[in-house]
C-alpha cells in the first residue's frame, strides 16, 4: 500500500499543542526516509503517520528549511508541501 502520509518533525524537549508537519509523501517513501539514520538527532527525528487528526487542531504545516534537502535528494523522494489530503 503506497497511500500519501504525512511527516512531521518529533522533537525531545518540547511539547507543541500540534504536529508541525512538514511533508505529504508516499508511505513508501516516508517509511524510508523516517528510517534513515541522518533524519535523527538527540534533539528531534522525523516520523509519519497516516492519520494526523484534525487541520490546525491537532497539526500544522511547518516550514521546510531545507535542512533534509540531501537526504530527500539521495533517496529520489519529491515532496508535495502544503498538500490537503
Amino acid at each position: 500500500m503506497n497511500d500519501p502520509v504525512y511527516v512531521f518533525i518529533a522533537s525531545r524537549r518540547t511539547t507543541p499543542t500540534r504536529m508541525r508537519v512538514l511533508w505529504q509523501i508516499e508511505r513508501d517513501d516516508a517509511k524510508r526516509l523516517c528510517s534513515d539514520r541522518r533524519t535523527a538527532t538527540s534533539n528531534h527525528m522525523l516520523c509519519w503517520t497516516a492519520r494526523p487528526g484534525v487541520p490546525e487542531e491537532d497539526w500544522t504545516w511547518a516550514e521546510d528549511n531545507g535542512m533534509y534537502d540531501q537526504v530527500l535528494s539521495e533517496l529520489g523522494i519529491e515532496t508535495r508541501e502544503w498538500a490537503t489530503a
